[in-house]
């Protein structure tokens, strides 16, 4: 607290019975405990560190999201990123509903 004061970052909680208001790390919350912290019986934190580390790169890249056609990010965004034969299109902005095409073979 003392910290946000000195360098004015206000703080916004949200309301009381509105976890909606932030699903978004709530999510990543009860991901990361059933998956990493409940699911380990950990010996130091290093190795918190190092599992934690492995998980969030599948997580983050390895994955298959519904919101990118079952395909993992990392294959998405190569994907996304050749010339040929694919061509991506994303549509939507900041808590709009996203559109993404693929489009090629």
């Amino acid at each position: 607290m003392r910290w946000c004061e000195e360098n004015e970052v206000e703080i916004r909680y949200i309301q009381p019975g509105k976890p909606n208001q932030n699903a978004f790390i709530e999510r990543f919350n009860r991901t990361y405990r059933d998956e990493v912290l409940n699911a380990c019986l950990f010996e130091d934190l290093d190795q918190v560190r190092e599992i934690s580390w492995e998980w969030m790169i599948n997580y983050n890249e390895r994955r298959p999201l519904d919101a990118l056609g079952g395909l993992p990010p990392a294959v998405f965004r190569q994907k996304a990123t050749d010339p040929f034969p694919w061509n991506c299109r994303i549509d939507g902005g900041a808590y709009a509903q996203v559109s993404i095409q693929l489009t090629g073979s």
